[in-house]
């Protein structure tokens, strides 16, 4: 594919394998499948409820699924990542704001890995609640949701863009640094990040719980 782009684009001339590998986020794609994944389930839910499958067995099988899936998917992007690092020098979000964490390399390492896990998790399970969410409604609801949350997010984001200097929105700010773990100009420690990413998966595993419990085979 990055070579179909290149020639197309007209710099195949200047394309370069190595470089494409080393830039490529791997990370950020596996995030992407998992969580559009995530997002649709309600067929499943249809099929397996039709067949006798309760819902509490569902949900809590749809939730073991999912764990298995996003360790397999972390083991693989943890490789990749090993093999880019020792091959091609290159890096990723974890190593570049917080390869100082720990002095020991192979610790900073597992300490990565969890990272990214705990990462995915938040991803999926906010997926799997707002797909649970949207399932409750008919498919045209469904897209009216979708198109005014998009137009809800978009005038969030241009006020608070244009108010960011205020002392209104600075409270975002400082809450973002102290997430990512920031002291003076620099970030320090991802517990904080890790942290925030468990409560806030626990929080949409059990929203995810109550909608799952409000499903209803639609007709139509």
């Amino acid at each position: 594919m990055p070579i179909f782009f290149a020639i197309i684009s007209g710099t195949f001339g200047t394309f370069s394998i190595s470089n494409t590998i080393e830039n490529s986020n791997v990370g950020f794609i596996t995030t992407l499948i998992l969580g559009g994944m995530a997002l649709l389930s309600y067929e499943d839910y249809k099929f397996l409820i039709q067949n006798g499958i309760s819902r509490n067995t569902y949900f809590k099988n749809q939730i073991s699924s999912y764990g298995a899936i996003i360790l397999i998917g972390a083991v693989i992007d943890e490789l990749y990542y090993l093999a880019m690092h020792f091959f091609l020098n290159g890096t990723n979000f974890y190593q570049g704001c917080y390869s100082d964490f720990i002095s020991n390399g192979f610790l900073n390492e597992i300490v990565g890995f969890c990272y990214h896990l705990l990462w995915l998790v938040a991803v999926v399970t906010s997926a799997l609640a707002v797909g649970s969410f949207l399932s409750l409604f008919s498919k045209r609801v469904q897209r009216l949701i979708i198109i005014c949350g998009f137009v809800a997010m978009i005038v969030l984001m241009g006020i608070v863009s244009s108010s960011i200097s205020t002392i209104a929105v600075t409270w975002i700010d400082d809450f973002i640094k102290f997430i990512l773990g920031y002291q003076g100009q620099r970030t320090v420690t991802p517990v904080y990040s890790m942290l925030f990413f468990f409560i806030w998966s626990v929080i949409m595993i059990g929203f995810s719980h109550i909608f799952y419990n409000r499903k209803q085979i639609k007709r139509v």
